[in-house]
């Protein structure tokens, strides 16, 4: 006499439960390793391919970075060299200037 029960989508017979459960269970557990496998395996090539995009990423800053540090310094030598221009010519209008008041103090002085 046979009695079927249905467990995990597999009919076992009465006679023969502890077989198939074993095989069944087995089963399971082949495919929870099976799972565990392809999580871990999965999980690495994740890991791996966030470790070269953060690499990459790391050289591209740093470049950027450089390229950046390069032009700040090129801005500021420029910016040195027009100050040193603005320098000399205020100088010169200065001069300039000292010298036109002096030249009409001393008429002024010659005139009286």
């Amino acid at each position: 006499m046979e009695i079927g029960i249905l467990l995990g989508g597999v009919a076992l017979a009465a006679g023969v439960g502890g077989v198939v459960g074993w095989m069944v269970a087995r089963a399971v557990r082949g495919e929870f390793a099976s799972n565990r496998q392809e999580a871990t395996a999965l999980a690495k090539a994740q890991r791996e391919e966030l470790r070269e995009m953060q690499d990459g990423f790391r050289v591209a800053s740093r470049e950027h970075a450089e390229a950046n540090g390069d032009a700040v310094r090129k801005m500021f030598a420029d910016l040195a060299l027009q100050l040193d221009s603005q320098h000399s010519r205020a100088l010169e209008a200065f001069k300039d200037v000292r010298e036109t008041v002096d030249k009409q103090l001393k008429e002024l002085r010659d005139d009286n």
